[in-house]
């Protein structure tokens, strides 16, 4: 039955004109109503089947057009240096990600139409460089706002970026040019958008807090020029990915076969590029305007952002010194806070109830003399996982109070016992998780004498070595009091340990 009009197509948006209307038509004061009714035709228009492929590609570009002033709206009241609320906060993720999730998908069946020759796809020849760019451009925007709750990784995301891409290879239009969406200041291509969703991987996004993860993204896409991407392994290419693999990029180093599908991709002169950039900041004191960053930050977040990708993009990026091993350990462990509220006494004790506890054998994924806390950093909580809870209230000043960190994410110590919780620390275990359930650890009398001595006979200070974030323990006489690097830190920040880029298993 045609309900609006004769035609090939009854959707609403089956006359461009109409189309054109439509989008007018909605309200614009308020950014989450527009982005939600815009992704509902979106969606619409995607799964409508009557589209001839050049009209719908025509009509996802125009809505995706009408979404981009109200999208960088919500993006900068995310990011901003007030928190919202929470509820505020997960709505904004949730509108946003959504966008990106339904715009990678409309744009990947344009292409889907060109790639299997449906009907009418010669007509899709001259726009599909530009419906690649953007079809990438979102499903790197997903796995950035996947980031931003540290949710897990999802390879379905790379097996799109890796189907679309080496679809413009095999075409021979990776490197035609285009501009993204008007008003953009450069000329993008497939490949490049490809070396930008790479590259993000490669930063080890999910060692960082919400801020710096936009400044990693705004950074990118000023450096991108200077990035290189090759078919054979060198000795300067550090990262790889797999066409037909599916999974994130993995050092190169660790490859375990060779193939034609493999990407070889490093920063290339990008490394200088954040050198220089690093040294104009520090001697000035502000960042250039040159460089588009979305916002207004301040001159040490954007130094800390700096040197973590001159870390992990230098030539030879950070690795483990020392070999692991695998350890086994028992855990006590109960559930629910009132569970866990019974098991901690105000004298300083941890007193479990036998009959409302679990005893777990962990393995441990551990490090020969290394040791493990529990990272306390004050990252926004995380959908996905579940916590571990911890003594005080697990807040960070700067940050905001009770956020607390993933139970996997733990900051490297330098010897093998935690303080007061010994080798039970189940902080120790990167691969520690509990889901649904609070969990706390039972002191190991064993080893709180050792623990104690230890700190207490080296004197280690609370001293903090390089950018804020990166906090190390120094032996006493390490630094001067007056050496530039030496500042003292008090009791309530916590370390944020930088996880290496991690190495393919």
């Amino acid at each position: 039955m045609k309900l609006f009009g004769v035609g090939a197509s009854d959707h609403p948006m089956a006359d461009v004109k109409e189309a054109r209307a439509i989008l007018d038509a909605i309200p614009a004061g308020d950014p989450f109503k527009v982005l939600e009714d815009l992704s509902h035709w979106l969606e619409s228009v995607r799964t409508w089947p009557g589209f001839k492929p050049e009209h719908r590609a025509q009509i996802v570009q125009m809505v995706d057009d009408a979404a981009q002033l109200h999208l960088r709206k919500l993006q900068r009241e995310y990011v901003s240096s007030q928190r919202p609320s929470k509820f505020l906060e997960n709505r904004l993720w949730s509108v946003i990600r959504e966008w990106h999730r339904q715009s990678g998908l409309a744009f990947a069946i344009c292409i889907d139409a060109y790639a299997t020759g449906q009907k009418g796809w010669e007509d899709l020849k001259q726009s599909v460089p530009l419906l690649t760019v953007r079809a990438l451009r979102a499903l790197a925007a997903q796995m950035k706002w996947q980031h931003m709750r540290y949710g897990p990784a999802e390879n379905s995301l790379w097996e799109m970026i890796a189907k679309i891409y080496a679809l413009s290879e095999n075409r021979k239009y990776s490197q035609s040019k285009a501009i993204a969406y008007p008003g953009s200041p450069a000329e993008t291509s497939p490949e490049q958008e490809f070396l930008k969703a790479v590259m993000f991987a490669a930063s080890s996004p999910d060692s960082l807090l919400p801020v710096e993860i936009e400044l990693v993204e705004r950074l990118i896409a000023h450096l991108a020029g200077s990035f290189k991407l090759t078919t054979s392994p060198r000795p300067d290419i550090v990262y790889c990915f797999d066409l037909a693999n599916h999974e994130p990029p993995v050092r190169a180093a660790h490859l375990p076969h060779r193939a034609p599908t493999l990407r070889f991709f490093a920063a290339g002169g990008a490394v200088k590029e954040i050198e220089k950039l690093a040294q104009t900041v520090k001697s000035t004191g502000a960042v250039p305007s040159s460089i588009a960053l979305g916002g207004n930050y301040e001159p040490e977040v954007v130094l800390d952002v700096l040197d973590h990708l001159a870390l992990h993009w230098a030539p030879k990026p950070p690795e483990r010194r020392a070999q692991r091993h695998r350890v086994k350990s028992r855990l006590t462990v109960t559930y629910g806070f009132d569970g866990v509220r019974a098991a901690l006494d105000p004298t300083g004790e941890v007193q479990f109830d036998p009959g409302k506890v679990e005893s777990w054998i962990v393995e441990l994924l551990a490090r020969a003399a290394a040791r493990r806390r529990l990272e306390l950093a004050g990252r926004r909580d995380s959908p996905f996982d579940a916590r571990i809870p911890a003594a005080g209230n697990g807040g960070n000043p700067d940050l905001g109070p009770g956020r607390a960190a993933r139970a996997g994410e733990a900051a490297e110590r330098a010897d093998g016992n935690q303080p007061g919780l010994g080798n039970c620390d189940p902080a120790q275990s990167g691969r520690f998780r509990s889901r649904g359930a609070a969990a706390a650890a039972r002191q190991c009398p064993a080893c709180r004498p050792e623990s104690g001595a230890r700190a207490k006979r080296e004197g280690l200070p609370a001293a903090a070595y390089g950018g804020y974030g990166t906090r190390r323990r120094l032996r006493a006489g390490a630094l001067s009091p007056d050496d530039p690097r030496y500042r003292r830190v008090g009791p309530s920040v916590r370390s944020r340990g930088r996880a290496p880029f991690p190495a393919r298993r």
